[in-house]
């Protein structure tokens, strides 16, 4: 879209939805020979899609701006904000049982910004 002063704006919203997931138990060598099972490693505590994560939704803009150095040289200005919301949603959580059960591992970034400038000729 196309603001004063030759400014052009793009707006962008990302909308993506929750991953579904399970509470996994991890059987370790020492529990599983204590029990007399051979089996190690990860198993499901429930159904494997008992359970969903935040759906994330991001609203970013850019704003840029051309400027004709004469000749085939153009200058554009750069201007970008990320995640204008804030949104702080879970990107990923830790599924094993335990006490980091359901941690976030990682947030979504806050909010940024970026300015930048492009030379062609």
């Amino acid at each position: 879209m196309e603001a004063p002063w030759g400014i052009r704006v793009s707006p962008l919203v990302r909308y993506q939805a929750g991953q579904n997931f399970a509470r996994e138990i991890s059987v370790g060598a020492a529990a599983a020979n204590a029990v007399g099972a051979i089996f190690t490693g990860t198993v499901y505590a429930e159904a494997r899609d008992a359970r969903r994560q935040d759906n994330i939704t991001v609203f970013d803009i850019r704003a840029d701006r051309a400027f004709s150095l004469g000749g085939t040289m153009r200058l554009r200005a750069l201007f970008d904000l990320f995640n204008i919301t804030n949104s702080n949603a879970v990107e990923t959580l830790t599924r094993t049982s335990g006490s980091a059960f359901l941690r976030p591992t990682a947030v979504l970034s806050p909010r940024t910004a970026r300015v930048g400038v492009r030379f062609s000729f």
